[in-house]
């Protein structure tokens, strides 16, 4: 994991919502709307303004209670990215801890011969899930479920 003042989890909040608040700005959705009119609509610029007005509609949220949801999860997001870098993962291999990333444990739990080390790597793997659901992902899924209804959606994925 990156470490040192630019790397905290409060930078990384704050640079998210910088970008979030970017892609929000309504201005920025209306040029992207004007440049369209401007160019032939089967072009190459005409597919990518029509790429960018789909971001920028994706994050401009006319709902007062949608913007504070959504700020109260880029905040739950960067504890649960921060909680995450330090967890130490890996297997425990005839008797020994090996630490491992998740892409080591995959690649393990595919092709290892030995069928208990594939199981430990399997093991290692689950954790992450335990982990997650006990450092703020459930709270996460509930607030990112409440922004969507609050613009009008199901829930998030419908989002």
């Amino acid at each position: 994991a990156l470490s040192g003042t630019g790397y905290s989890t409060e930078e990384l909040t704050r640079t998210k919502g910088e970008m979030e608040a970017f892609l929000a700005d309504e201005s920025k959705l209306q040029q992207t709307r004007d440049f369209l009119k401007l160019v032939p609509a089967d072009s190459d610029h005409a597919k990518t303004l029509k790429m960018l007005e789909r971001t920028f509609g994706c994050y401009i949220m006319e709902s007062e209670e949608a913007q504070t949801l959504r700020a109260e999860a880029t905040k739950i997001e960067g504890q649960l990215e921060a909680a995450r870098n330090v967890l130490t993962l890996g297997a425990t291999i005839d008797g020994k801890f090996e630490e491992m990333s998740s892409v080591g444990l995959r690649n393990k739990v595919r092709v290892d011969a030995d069928e208990d080390v594939r199981k430990a790597c399997y093991e290692g793997l689950s954790k992450i899930g335990d982990f997650v659901t006990e450092n703020g992902f459930v709270e996460l899924v509930k607030v990112r479920n409440r922004m969507a209804k609050a613009l009008g959606y199901l829930d998030f994925y419908d989002y």
